[in-house]
């Protein structure tokens, strides 16, 4: 018998404001002062110097490729990644520290888990109707989507990595476009959306499908009726790649991308899976296995909504695959998913009153292991990216020392010089961590001296360089540290 909840759940904005002020100081506490020193990834300078160096501002963001040209592998563009670091301009010695370029990162993860909490909580809102217990169904269900998103370890290969921002701008876009879908916002809602996605990286290209999927969980949508609400979406996507092809002349990319093979996929699943699901295979799949049967269990409660986390895998997977490498910070496409179906299964379970104490107990003994084992591995990574931090800002710094005094014509060898860093605990290395490339040195000698042209040569040359035109070579030697 329906019941009605004598205390509903607050309006929209209030429950999004709680999601988002839990998820941002969640992040600041697990990520806030990894990597603080300098910034670590190769292309944080090249970033910084397409936006702050080249004088275009906001403009430039749209009208020129990803890193004004400076990646030497690969064309892209996302002009929504390149405007986010207008926010963070370096110093007037061109550096820039790690925690001065932390807050839109953080800021983009509590987005993306906003978006989920409020999807999630919309979803448990609706079932907990009929049942008088919607009150707190919808906080359960979007708190445990929201701290799945935030605390899952694949985090640690995006926020302390400002280049990798892309794709943290790219999920919050997608969740905030999923939510608005499933709550039958208005088409040029869902078309915003979508473009922000698309413009922050080439992922966001699922988001059209996504929000059918999102529109037909609904169950008062017919098929019809969810094509047409992807309509806007569509045109959306088509202005995005007007505009990419107009700006790079082609789809651009890596030179390997777009090429779909069965292997790759296959590849990229497995690739994927490990970094999803970090430390136990046996905690891990005592969890994931016990969250689908008690999903599954609850299917005929959860109606369509089940079809969002499986779409949202499928298709993540599927254009991972196309991207013609694998890293290990590509799990972060699939973590939506995963915070998804868990808080669907929660918000589910508390609405019909389905949790029982040997399911709690059980799923808190793998969660337990789980986190335990993956809080072991992050240990790790954590001593990797701080290290590594370290070594960028002191690399940095030496790299300023001898660029501040160039004149034209001017030669100096600067050594040593680290493209990676991994620190030895307890006498093994921990992974590797990128620094910095040529390339990313090439993009700080602009920031420190915007009056010369610095041409960095990193092929591993010790001599000094002769120079006839007017600039100055800095010679790089390149250990590996």
């Amino acid at each position: 018998m329906a019941n009605s909840d004598p205390r509903p759940a607050p309006p929209t904005w209030a429950r999004g404001l709680i999601f988002f002020a839990v998820a941002y100081a969640a992040a600041w506490l697990l990520y806030g002062s990894v990597a603080a020193d300098g910034p670590v990834g190769w292309d944080a300078y090249p970033l910084l110097a397409s936006v702050h160096a080249d004088g275009g501002g906001v403009i430039s963001c749209f009208t020129d490729e990803l890193m004004g040209g400076r990646y030497p592998d690969g064309r892209f563009y996302r002009p929504l990644t390149s405007l986010s670091f207008l926010a963070s301009p370096p110093t007037g010695a061109g550096i820039v520290s790690g925690t001065a370029l932390r807050p839109v990162d953080l800021f983009a993860c509590a987005l993306a888990a906003m978006g989920l909490g409020l999807l999630c909580s919309t979803i448990a809102e609706r079932l907990g109707q009929s049942t008088g217990r919607a009150r707190w169904s919808w906080l359960f269900a979007g708190l445990a989507a929201s701290l799945v998103y935030v605390g899952h370890p694949s985090q640690l290969d995006i926020i302390p990595f400002a280049p990798r921002r892309a794709d943290g701008l790219c999920a919050a876009f997608m969740a905030l476009g999923v939510y608005l879908a499933y709550s039958g916002a208005k088409p040029w809602a869902l078309g915003l959306a979508t473009l922000a996605a698309v413009l922050s990286k080439e992922t966001g290209v699922i988001a059209v499908p996504l929000i059918f999927a999102a529109t037909l969980a609904r169950e008062d949508t017919s098929p019809r009726e969810a094509l047409l609400a992807c309509a806007v979406p569509a045109g959306a996507l088509l202005l995005a790649i007007i505009a990419r092809f107009a700006v790079l002349g082609e789809l651009g990319g890596h030179t390997e991308s777009g090429a779909f093979t069965f292997t790759a996929a296959a590849n990229t699943a497995s690739a994927m899976g490990r970094a999803l699901m970090p430390g136990s295979l046996l905690a891990a799949g005592l969890l994931v296995g016990f969250v689908l049967f008690r999903t599954w269990g609850l299917a005929g409660a959860t109606g369509r909504a089940l079809w969002v986390p499986v779409a949202w895998a499928v298709l993540a997977l599927l254009i991972t695959s196309f991207s013609g490498r694998v890293h290990e910070w590509y799990a972060i496409a699939l973590v939506p998913s995963l915070a998804t179906l868990v808080g669907i299964s929660i918000g589910a379970g508390w609405a019909h009153g389905y949790f029982s104490g040997i399911g709690i107990t059980f799923s808190g003994l793998a969660l337990a292991a789980l986190v335990g084992r993956a809080a072991a591995d992050t240990h790790l990574k954590r001593e990797s990216l701080d290290f590594a931090s370290e070594v960028s800002l002191d690399q940095s710094q030496r790299f300023q020392a001898a660029v501040t005094p160039l004149q034209a014509g001017d030669t100096v060898a600067f050594g040593p010089f680290y493209p990676g860093a991994s620190k030895i605990v307890n006498g093994a290395p921990t992974p590797p961590v990128f620094v910095q490339a040529p390339y990313s040195l090439s993009a700080l000698a602009e920031l420190i001296r915007s009056d010369l042209k610095v041409q960095v040569d990193g092929q591993g040359l010790n001599a000094l360089l002769p120079v006839s035109s007017p600039k100055a070579t800095v010679v790089l030697s390149a250990p590996f540290r």
